[in-house]
This record gives C-alpha cells, sequence and structure tokens, in this order.
C-alpha cells in the first residue's frame, strides 16, 4: 500500500538529514532504486532545499580532527593489543627497526622490496616490548620456533 507524503514530510526529511538515502530512511523507506527518483522529484517539485548535503557517502564534506598517535610507552608493553600491522609501521617510522630482514639481512626479493613480518621471539603476540620484537622476511619467519603459534603452550593440547 502507497503512502501520500506531504511537502512538509519531505521538507522535514530534508532538514534533517545529509543525503537522499537519510531522507529515504526517515521517510520510511528503502534507499535504493526507485525511491531515490521519488526524492529528487519531490526536491525538484517542492523546491527544497539541499545545499546542507554532503554529497556522496556519509563522510564527504565532514572535517575530522586528526587523531593524536598512541604513545609507544603504551605500545611497547607486554599485554599489548595494538595490531601487528601498525606496530610494524610505527617502528619504522620511529627508527626504531631499520625495514631489512634481521637475521638474513635482505631488503628486497627478485627485485621488489621484500615484505616483512614481526616475529615475538617468546610466541606472545601481546608481548610488544621491543627485545621480544624481531623484523624478518618470510622465508627467515618460517623458520623460527614460535612461528603461527608452533611455540604456544595454550595452543597445544593432548589429544587421546
Amino acid at each position: 500500500m502507497k503512502t501520500k507524503r506531504s511537502e512538509a514530510d519531505f521538507k522535514a526529511a530534508a532538514k534533517s538529514s545529509f543525503s537522499i538515502a537519510g531522507m529515504c530512511r526517515i521517510l520510511g523507506l528503502v534507499p535504493s532504486g526507485g525511491n531515490y527518483r521519488i526524492m529528487h522529484n519531490a526536491i525538484a517539485k517542492y523546491n527544497i532545499d539541499i545545499s546542507h548535503f554532503r554529497g556522496q557517502g556519509w563522510n564527504v564534506g565532514l572535517k575530522f580532527k586528526p587523531v593524536k598517535p598512541k604513545d609507544l610507552s603504551e605500545i611497547l608493553i607486554k599485554g599489548s593489543t595494538f595490531q601487528s600491522f601498525k606496530l610494524k609501521k610505527r617502528l619504522f617510522q620511529d627508527h626504531l627497526k631499520e625495514k631489512k630482514c634481521e637475521r638474513c639481512g635482505r631488503t628486497e626479493w627478485q627485485g621488489f622490496d621484500i615484505p616483512l613480518e614481526i616475529h615475538h621471539k617468546n610466541g606472545d603476540n601481546h608481548d610488544n616490548r621491543i627485545e621480544n620484537l624481531e623484523i624478518l622476511c618470510p622465508n627467515c619467519h618460517a623458520l623460527t620456533d614460535s612461528y603461527r603459534g608452533r611455540n604456544n603452550k595454550s595452543a597445544t593440547k593432548e589429544t587421546l
């Protein structure tokens, strides 16, 4: 059953949203297909002001304050939940580690930069103390005792 919407409904929806999709949601419509056409037709018919719409995507036109990076003293600790790929990036940015394998010294492989991985020497991937971290190429990393949880005591269970 079609619901008849008034000019006031469309204007109120436009005023309290930042996009055509937002207008649809406010009016109880699924933001897709013909409903976009209905919104565009209503905007043209009733001369609705949409100058405050931010464009495609929810964040177009928004201004975000830059996020201050976490202090290294909060990251390089035992029990850290900081993501490994971000940790590796920070170690390189802050010149705590070089972009080379610490075992074989390689910086490139077959003419390309070698992909480097973080190795946690004690096998605990939440122990980000600098003395527990080692930057390795995939080959050297695969040869370590604790590669991919090999030496993780909680992961090894006796089977009957």
